[in-house]
């Protein structure tokens, strides 16, 4: 079964798009909203969120929260989430994604490095 234990072992590409590091936060923690998602670059969570959901098919669920904001007032967010144990499909699409966008099972042989030229 694939679940947040197994997305937390992934190994990320060096530096990873915007839309990968999003998802792989998405797939190793509880939930994710705006606030939490400046701290890995994205100022659009529900505009990542919505190319997720419609451009790659990835099933997030949203849930209306409110959270501490400016002077102790309330901040009314979205908290994205995925759950895996309810739709294991979901979490191998998820996993496709991640793969495809460079991050890999530490458990799989390292990617062959770059051959290099040979001086003539």
């Amino acid at each position: 079964m694939i679940d947040r234990d197994y997305f937390s072992r992934l190994i990320p590409p060096e530096d990873p798009e915007k839309i990968a590091r999003i998802l792989h936060a998405l797939a190793t923690r509880d939930g994710l909203h705006r606030f939490e998602a400046m701290r890995l670059h994205d100022t659009a969570l529900n505009s990542t969120v919505s190319t997720l959901r419609n451009h790659y098919g990835v099933r997030i669920d949203g849930e209306p929260i409110t959270v501490a904001a400016y002077r102790g007032k309330g901040s009314r967010l979205v908290r994205y989430s995925i759950d895996f144990e309810r739709d294991q499909r979901n979490a191998e699409k998820v996993l496709a994604l991640l793969s495809q966008w460079g991050y890999r099972d530490p458990s799989a042989p390292p990617p062959p490095a770059p051959e290099t030229p040979l001086a003539a």
